[in-house]
């Protein structure tokens, strides 16, 4: 692009070397002069450089997105109580439930034909410039010069096809996804007669401690073995932080702790984490449920993978095929949130 002010008068496509007359004339009318050219070029080169910084801007709303819920799950969520969680959340969704519809309602031809709603719907789009984090006036000026200068059609086109490639894509993200968090369900690779999604009739390898590899995490529980000779269970409950989510909904700390010194704070909470988790673990052995589970505090293999350890001795084993369920349960009265069902033989030493 800085040729043209080195070289002003362009090409001169008549003093070309090892060209004919002919080659010259037709390179003149294919090329044109350089002065067009550049135009053209650097035209295009700031739509380049506009359309990569609202990919840019738009990258940077969505990271202070990602940090704001960030923030809200890892700082604000574990300092509010169980009981006003639910409250929020209620408060959260009308909210946004309140937003949308006003937006919807503020941009109908009708109520933007009233001088009214065109004054409403102007003070809700100032409104929403908070949402932008500082980065609405940029934003602005790329998508009003864009909007103001293409078709109307031009524009749906462009939107439709960013819409269609972004759901695409998210599709295909989910997908990848699933495969990655369940390796055992695949919808790109079926069998007619071949499931994986009951535990009960599938064999898990990461659930039997001699089939696991050693450096291998456990998916959500294990026990010793796929046949087991001994009259006992050890069993082994991986703590993911998916389940810290649901742990923390269903149990709030006492707040008799908080004027204890640190010491003793700790070993309390110890005692009561303890507690909690053996009353809230389900353990169910052939049907029968397990009623004191003993679970300890461990930090497994030498990936040390945090979980609880227990060993069981069940009376209700039968030769031949047994299941183990492990789960997490409220109360009596509520429904059991199944982690893993395991299944096992028994073969007693004679």
């Amino acid at each position: 692009m800085g040729l043209l002010a080195v070289y002003p008068s362009g090409i001169h496509y008549d003093r070309i070397p090892f060209s004919t007359p002919y080659a010259q004339k037709r390179m003149a009318e294919d090329l044109g002069p350089l002065d067009a050219y550049i135009l053209r070029l650097d035209r295009r080169c700031n739509i380049v450089f506009a359309v990569a910084f609202l990919f840019v801007f738009i990258l940077v709303f969505v990271a202070f997105g990602y940090l704001q819920v960030l923030f809200v799950y890892s700082f604000l969520r574990p300092n509010i109580p169980a009981e006003a969680l639910g409250v929020l959340k209620i408060i959260a969704s009308v909210m946004l439930a309140i937003y949308f519809i006003t937006s919807i309602v503020l941009s109908l031809p009708f109520v933007r034909a009233n001088p009214t709603g065109v004054k409403l719907h102007y003070q809700f789009i100032s409104l929403s410039r908070l949402l932008y984090w500082g980065m609405y006036k940029p934003l602005g000026f790329i998508m009003n010069t864009f909007y103001s200068h293409l078709p109307s059609q031009k524009i749906l086109r462009a939107l439709a096809l960013m819409m269609g490639v972004f759901f695409v894509m998210v599709i295909v993200e989910l997908l990848a996804d699933f495969s990655r968090v369940d390796r055992r369900v695949s919808i790109f690779n079926q069998r007619h007669l071949y499931t994986a999604r009951h535990d009960s009739l599938f064999i898990n390898p990461t659930a039997y401690d001699n089939q696991r590899a050693e450096n291998d995490y456990v998916d959500a529980a294990s026990i010793q073995s796929d046949v087991i000779t001994e009259p006992f269970i050890r069993l082994y409950i991986a703590y993911p932080k998916a389940l810290d989510t649901l742990l923390t909904q269903l149990t709030t700390m006492p707040a008799r702790f908080d004027s204890l010194p640190k010491r003793e704070k700790r070993r309390q909470f110890a005692v009561w984490s303890s507690q909690q988790i053996s009353q809230l673990m389900r353990i169910t052995v052939n049907d029968s449920l397990y009623g004191s589970p003993d679970l300890l505090f461990t930090q497994r293999g030498q990936l040390e993978q945090r979980g609880w350890q227990t060993v069981l001795i069940p009376t209700n084993l039968r030769m031949g095929k047994n299941t183990i369920e492990v789960g997490i349960q409220a109360d009596s009265l509520t429904k059991p949130e199944e982690i893993i069902t395991i299944p096992f033989w028994y073969v007693p030493n004679k």
